[in-house]
């Protein structure tokens, strides 16, 4: 699978227009007229950048390109099973018209800002010429062993270690900060302190590591043990687990379980965006069952698949889901849900 990403104003505007300013304030000149596009920083500007750039969508589609955008940002993926049909020419066929429409709608596409990976299996990558661009709009973009999305960084075989190492660098430094401060600090202001400036980091989008390897689950965890310690001021040597559950904090592999049950929690309650819901299929025996009404979804077959199909939503979310308990899966409130998760979790964790 190729990835392209169009990102951080991956469109540019061919011209701009909007008040002149100087630095003491409004120039002599007065307000210029805005005939095309809108001030940066409006408050109209997201949406009616999104309603203006919304054509994009049917061009893609045209192309039959896989896409997905946020905000500003533009990623297409397309699947390539033969490394002789690579790149594929529908790819660079939309690329081209992509381009076309922006240069008839006033905009360019910038050529600085595009980037490309090839996903797969380290046999797979083997077998296709890595040091190739991918000629796009007029630019040759190469393709790049990591790409950062939304603060995500992928690497080629998705086994995010460059992930895990960005996430140590950044939790290491604000631990250490926190150390030079916590004898200032109460107990209870120094755990909001950590979750809200250190944890969070633990916390952002750890539902991708589903399934993930032991060796990352483990850097997560010494991570967040030290945080613990720095918190609690104890001994590096001191066992960390009772301090987690004085903190009320679930170790790591239980924090990826919590949020990937509370999306598929969402999505079941079509609180969640529509591709997470048409993943999930609840359980329907073939014949009247006591467990028909416990909340269970059916689980994908995996036989013939590589083993990071079971680190995909549409396998994981159903394998956590049927491992919760009824009372849990039934929960009337999302937030009622979320309580009665972490209750589950955090008494498996104290049992183990």
């Amino acid at each position: 699978m190729i990835w392209i990403e169009l990102s951080d104003n991956g469109y540019s505007p061919t011209c701009q227009a909007g008040l002149r300013l100087s630095r003491s304030g409004y120039s002599e000149a007065g307000i210029t007229p805005v005939d095309q596009g809108v001030p940066q920083g409006s408050v109209l500007g997201p949406l009616l950048f999104a309603a203006y750039m919304s054509p994009i969508s049917r061009i893609i589609d045209h192309h039959g390109i896989r896409q997905q955008h946020y905000a500003d940002d533009t990623s297409l993926y397309v699947e390539v099973d033969d490394p002789h049909n690579f790149p594929p020419p529908n790819l660079i066929s939309c690329s081209n018209h992509l381009s076309a429409w922006c240069l008839s709608n006033h905009m360019m596409i910038n050529p600085h800002k595009p980037e490309a990976i090839l996903f797969g299996s380290s046999a797979m990558l083997k077998k296709f010429d890595l040091t190739k661009s991918i000629h796009l709009a007029g630019v040759d973009v190469p393709l790049q062993p990591t790409v950062k999305i939304l603060g995500v960084t992928l690497d080629s075989t998705l086994s995010y270690d460059p992930q895990i190492s960005y996430i140590s660098q950044s939790v290491n430094f604000h631990t250490r900060a926190l150390r030079h401060i916590r004898h200032m600090l109460p107990l209870n202001f120094a755990s909001t302190l950590s979750c809200s400036v250190v944890a969070s980091r633990l916390d952002y989008c750890n539902s991708i590591l589903v399934n993930t390897s032991p060796h990352n689950i483990l850097r997560l965890q010494r991570l967040q043990n030290k945080l613990a310690r720095v918190v609690s001021e104890v001994g590096p040597r001191t066992d960390s687990l009772p301090l987690l559950s004085k903190l009320h904090w679930l170790p790591i592999r239980d924090r990826i379980t919590f949020k990937c049950a509370c999306l598929t929690h969402r999505s079941l309650q079509d609180d969640a965006p529509a591709y997470l819901h048409s993943t999930l299929t609840p359980y329907v025996p073939n014949r009247a069952l006591r467990s028909s009404d416990s909340g269970l979804l059916t689980s994908p077959n995996l036989s013939g698949r590589l083993s990071i199909a079971s680190r995909s939503f549409a396998v994981a979310a159903p394998q956590i889901w049927n491992e919760l308990s009824i009372q849990t899966r039934l929960s009337s409130s999302y937030d009622s849900f979320r309580r009665a998760l972490k209750t589950e979790l955090m008494a498996a964790t104290l049992q183990t």
